[in-house]
């Protein structure tokens, strides 16, 4: 059970730190601190799923659930880091 707890946990960071990789800013102002921000997270997420690749360990329910929940707004707000910041539309 731990094994697919880690398995998908890893899944959802990568998939979350896709969104932000892939993400267009089209007619949007550039903002350096969002900008930073952005990388900051996508440094975070890549990490966490990198370190749990070369280190395997034990994942339990709560950090399964909570990088679901980070890959949830990730994805709901289609990589948009001003938007998980601000709410903005």
């Amino acid at each position: 059970m731990h094994q697919v707890m880690a398995s998908l946990s890893i899944l959802a960071y990568m998939v979350a730190a896709f969104c932000i990789v892939t993400f267009r800013r089209g007619e949007a102002t550039h903002k350096h601190h969002v900008a930073w921000s952005a990388w900051l997270l996508l440094v975070v997420l890549g990490g966490s799923a990198l370190d749990m690749v070369l280190h395997p360990r034990q994942v339990g329910a709560f950090e399964t659930l909570l990088a679901l929940f980070i890959a949830g707004i990730v994805y709901r707000a289609r990589g948009n880091v001003a938007r998980i910041l601000w709410g903005g539309e």
